[in-house]
């Protein structure tokens, strides 16, 4: 919804440039005033209107990340352990890593009572597409992380609308290119995530 009202506002705002010129060469008669403070006062509501839109995804959003840790299926080392024990006979969205990738994607895991609380996400960037990396994500319930990821690779149109959700980030508490190294304790290092339940 806010890029439809974002791509609403760029065409008014593309229109009303070039219109300017023609406006600025005519006389300004009252009636093309009012006309003009209408147009700033729908310009000012539709702000309003786009603000409180975001706000309102923000927090459907918030809320859907929560579920999605909640509801993942690897929530610690032993659920990892389970699933790396199965995915030998039903596959895994694991092994769309190369196997170097995927032993250091694996390695850099943590978690504690929450969940996954940081990974290593510079290999998903480097070997995956938007949609091999969402299915490895949601393993973990962090499935939205993949709009972090601007250099994911687009083969399908999926991937494309995968990473479009990356111009609707919301904040969430996770800090790019920081590790969790301790409780509540995230330090600065390139190609980790240290998320929000750290």
């Amino acid at each position: 919804m806010r890029l439809s009202v974002l791509l609403v506002t760029l065409c008014c705002a593309l229109l009303l440039l070039l219109a300017a010129p023609v406006q600025a060469s005519q006389p300004v008669s009252p009636r093309s005033a009012e006309a003009a403070a209408e147009v700033e006062n729908v310009e000012v509501e539709d702000a309003e209107a786009s603000d409180a839109a975001t706000a309102k995804f923000c927090q459907v959003k918030r809320l859907r990340d929560h579920m999605d840790l909640l509801n993942a299926p690897i929530r610690s080392h032993r659920d990892l352990a389970r699933h790396l024990r199965l995915a030998r006979d039903e596959g895994s969205p694991l092994f769309a890593l190369s196997n170097e990738a995927r032993r250091r994607f694996l390695a850099s895991l943590s978690f504690n009572e929450n969940g996954l609380t940081g990974y290593r996400y510079d290999d998903l960037e480097r070997e995956l597409t938007a949609t091999q990396a969402y299915l490895i994500l949601a393993l973990f319930g962090s499935q939205s992380d993949v709009a972090r990821f601007p250099k994911l690779r687009e083969k399908t149109s999926l991937d494309r609308e995968l990473k479009a959700t990356s111009k609707l980030q919301c904040s969430n508490g996770d800090w790019v290119d920081f590790q969790c190294v301790a409780r509540a304790t995230c330090r600065a290092i390139t190609r980790y995530i240290c998320k929000a339940t750290c």
